[in-house]
């Protein structure tokens, strides 16, 4: 049974008036979002079955890391990273495909890899030695304080892990606290623009099968907050920039599978299940509202990717000038 178009055009200008479906993350309250053993047995899943030819969000954030990496950081040998949420090792592998000639972005020297989820772990550690620098791999949580000492390296990277904690300002504290003065954070998390269409046929749909909305896509932090997080984490020298990237499916059960196969599906507190009649019909939205561009039987899904540079101070840092009074 297909969606009437005039039905479900209300039905998505309804659900974007309604304040609920605003999915995006403040700064303000630090209660729990994600349900954070669900994400991790997600995290686990598709560390065993190495997400083959879905990884194409991770590897595609940690070539951007990478590459700003290089842009900004001097090469100075024998720097120490941490790749903090490694998952199966993308970074590193954005790392080893940038080297030319024993040349690795910002003079990386050793990287440390952690992952909340041990089979990502594991999967970094049995893989063969990283070509041009050494290689550690730690079970770590990112939403715990991490197990390094004070200013232990010389940059933290991040590429695709931090939009799946709770608590990221504490994150970013803990960050801050590891590296060591001057050195550098780059991070790549999901922005509040991914997966819109998604969000709005689901939110479309479930209200005119029902007459009610629940959170269907994970909230994200907004880009205006992003800036503000760094600098009450103590970093300085912020940059906050974002890239949008498009992909083309068939249909949205093949961008729902590939989600699910690459341990990004939505993993909330209380879960509200979605009657097949109302993905169904959101399927058929999608397929109408949102066709890729030339094609108009397969549909196109946007993910945002928000990137995040901050500077722990140096030590030998001049003091700001206090700004005179009258006379």
């Amino acid at each position: 049974m297909g969606l009437r178009a005039p039905p479900l055009l209300r039905a998505v200008r309804a659900a974007r008036r309604r304040r609920g479906l605003q999915l995006t993350r403040t700064t303000s309250s630090q209660a729990p979002v994600f349900d954070r053993e669900l994400k991790l047995r997600h995290r686990a899943r598709a560390a065993a079955e190495d997400a083959a030819g879905v990884a194409y969000l991770r590897e595609a954030a940690a070539a951007r890391v990478v590459g700003r990496l290089r842009d900004v950081a001097a090469r100075e040998e024998k720097k120490t990273a941490l790749d903090l949420g490694c998952g199966a090792g993308h970074l590193r592998a954005a790392l080893e495909a940038d080297a030319v000639d024993g040349d690795v972005a910002g003079g990386i020297a050793t990287l440390a890899q952690c992952d909340a989820a041990p089979e990502a772990v594991a999967a970094c550690a049995s893989r063969a030695p990283a070509a041009g620098f050494a290689t550690t791999a730690v079970v770590a949580d990112e939403e715990r304080p991490l197990p390094f000492d004070d200013a232990s390296f010389d940059a933290v990277l991040s590429s695709g892990s931090l939009h799946w904690v709770n608590d990221l300002p504490g994150a970013l504290r803990e960050v801050r606290r590891v590296l060591r003065p001057d050195g550098v954070f780059i991070g790549a998390l999901a922005g509040a623009g991914t997966l819109g269409e998604l969000q709005y046929c689901l939110a479309a749909a479930e209200e005119e099968r029902t007459g009610g909305v629940a959170p269907r896509c994970s909230p994200a932090a907004r880009l205006a907050d992003c800036g503000q997080l760094l600098h009450q984490a103590g970093f300085r020298l912020i940059t906050v920039d974002v890239e949008r990237v498009q992909v083309d499916f068939g249909d949205a059960f093949l961008l729902l599978d590939d989600l699910q196969r690459m341990g990004e599906q939505h993993a909330p507190l209380a879960p509200a299940p979605l009657g097949r009649d109302a993905l169904l019909a959101a399927a058929a939205a999608y397929q109408h509202m949102f066709p890729a561009a030339g094609d108009a039987t397969a549909l196109r899904a946007s993910f945002e990717m928000t990137f995040l540079i901050g500077w722990a101070p140096d030590t030998n840092e001049p003091a700001p000038v206090r700004a005179r009074g009258p006379g």
